[in-house]
């Protein structure tokens, strides 16, 4: 099945995507498909909020991580953890403190604004936690994503409830467009490497490799549904599943974003297209940026791998552009 065909099988609108190469040390689109249309970001949005806390971070610009030093510091393991794991609780830290929430505010008169009346003093309070979280999207603006970007919300299984519900409701649902994605790993991939690094796969081809990273942490703390934790979900079950059992490729760098309406992926990874012979795998730069947003779709778990399946086989049959 072509790009073409599963543009119109599922919908232009539903489906964006975007295949980036490295090219004297820059990233430039090759392949792209509807990059300004919104899409609710899932838990890509704990790539946004970690390059936010990364830059108030003193080990943001170490190039050696060891992973103990996570330990040390919670906003760093924040950080592995909503990464690597997809850890929605270690999200709701880093997002508390970035928008520097108001622990010494009476808790109890902001549960009362739940009322059709609140009164006064908590609604006084809610309009400056509304205001406080709105810091996280001035930090994007600032930094020239789109205009309507939110990033406001944090990440819940099912529902938002109490003060959430009441900033949910205000500031509307989170919202991302692929351009906005594709800037945000360009920025990780060239300044952040604690983010780089824990966006690190364990693959199946890895198992039989002494020298193989297998730490990151196994387990999909987003899904419903009765899936055994025993692989790295994100990537056995998204772009890494085509590109490690089709395509060989040895390691992935990749954060996965799934709930009951959308289904995406961000992925790293590098081609060897030197010798026909060699096995494709990650340099030590990624030579590619692959970005898939999708809507409505999620209950269709291989949509995301037939759009990655065919951007690579595009990809393959392109001829190398001159230098």
């Amino acid at each position: 099945m072509s790009l073409e065909t599963i543009i119109k099988k599922y919908g232009a609108e539903n489906i964006s995507f975007a295949l980036l190469k490295r090219a004297d040390n820059e990233f430039k689109n090759i392949l792209e498909h509807n990059l300004d249309s919104y899409f609710h970001p899932a838990s890509l949005l704990k790539l946004f909020i970690s390059l936010m806390a990364s830059e108030f971070s003193p080990q943001n610009n170490q190039l050696k991580i060891k992973e103990t030093e996570y330990e040390k510091n919670e906003s760093s393991r924040a950080i592995h953890e909503s990464i690597s794991a997809s850890d929605n609780d270690a999200l709701a830290f880093l997002v508390d403190y970035l928008a520097a929430y108001p622990w010494d505010y009476n808790l109890i008169n902001i549960e009362n604004t739940l009322k059709l009346t609140p009164d006064k003093q908590s609604q006084n309070i809610l309009n400056k936690i509304l205001n406080s979280r709105l810091q996280i999207n001035k930090f994007f603006l600032e930094k020239g994503f789109s205009e309507k970007i939110n990033l406001v919300n944090k990440c819940f299984s099912f529902d938002y409830y109490g003060k959430e519900r009441q900033i949910y409701e205000a500031l509307g649902h989170n919202q991302i467009n692929n351009r906005d994605l594709i800037k945000l790993l360009i920025l990780i991939e060239k300044d952040f490497p604690l983010i780089l690094n824990s966006m690190k796969r364990t693959l199946e081809n890895n198992e039989n490799d002494e020298n193989a990273e297998i730490e990151v942490p196994r387990h999909a703390p987003d899904i419903r549904s009765g899936i055994i934790n025993t692989e790295d979900y994100q990537a056995q079950a998204f772009s890494g599943k085509v590109l490690v059992d089709e395509f060989k490729v040895k390691s992935i760098y990749s954060k996965a974003g799934w709930n009951s309406k959308v289904r995406h992926d961000a992925v790293l990874f590098s081609i060897n297209k030197d010798d026909e012979n060699a096995e494709i795998g990650v340099c030590e730069r990624s030579q590619y940026i692959l970005t898939v947003l999708t809507k409505n779709l999620s209950h269709d778990e291989e949509i995301l791998q037939e759009i990655v399946r065919e951007v690579i086989l595009t990809l393959t049959s392109l001829p190398e552009s001159p230098r």
